[in-house]
């Protein structure tokens, strides 16, 4: 089984940033880069994103434009780049969600946990990589 390699994140140019204070925006990477398959591959979004890669090497979860309203969203990709699940769409189909927005993923005892906010409300979700399963919503406080 081909395995990802190489992932890095890319903080992008900070030099030219004249603040004093960073927000948390600011110190998210703009891009990640990957070897898989004999090909280099890059994701790069100006309004930042937060990108895990998942235990087994084969996939990344990305969480795009974590701030804005507008383009936030969340997906999972293979070694390729293709998006294998976009929870936007999943959330949608499975809990009739239309506007949720997604902020964070991270593991919790082995289970890869999205955190989104859905009429104002913070929660976070367990999401099965493999089957596109949904866990139940966890309110986050």
């Amino acid at each position: 089984m081909r395995k990802i390699k190489n992932f890095m994140v890319d903080y992008g140019d900070t030099s030219k940033v004249k603040k004093e204070t960073f927000t948390v925006l600011d110190t998210l990477p703009c891009a990640i880069t990957w070897f898989y398959n004999g090909t280099n591959h890059r994701i790069e979004y100006q309004d930042k994103l937060i990108p895990l890669m998942l235990k087994t090497n084969q996939y990344i979860a990305i969480v795009q434009a974590p701030y804005s309203k507008v383009y936030n969203m969340a997906y999972i990709i293979n070694g390729n780049g293709e998006v294998i699940w976009h929870l936007k769409d999943i959330l949608k189909g499975k809990r009739n969600i239309d506007i949720p927005l997604f902020y964070d993923v991270y593991y919790i005892n082995d289970s890869l946990y999205f955190f989104v906010v859905v009429s104002n409300t913070d929660y976070r979700f367990e999401f099965n990589p493999y089957t596109g399963e949904v866990g139940d919503f966890i309110e986050s406080r």
